[in-house]
């Protein structure tokens, strides 16, 4: 999986959500929000190693 494909799902999340997910499994089953409109993964991502990707949400950062 591409990052960009994360990060895709993670700006739709915010769309439909209004805030960005706390962490990646909030993108694949519904965390219990009504506004969610997923599921925006279809599985945990994974590296090319095989490892899952790292999501840290960072409110107070503003990358503008």
């Amino acid at each position: 999986m591409s990052i960009k494909s994360i990060r895709m799902a993670i700006n739709q999340y915010e769309v439909d959500c209004g805030a960005y997910p706390k962490s990646l499994d909030e993108l694949i089953p519904n965390p219990g929000n009504n506004a969610w409109r997923g599921p925006y993964l279809k599985r945990s991502p994974l590296d090319a190693w095989g490892r899952p990707f790292s999501y840290v949400d960072c409110p107070q950062l503003d990358f503008g």
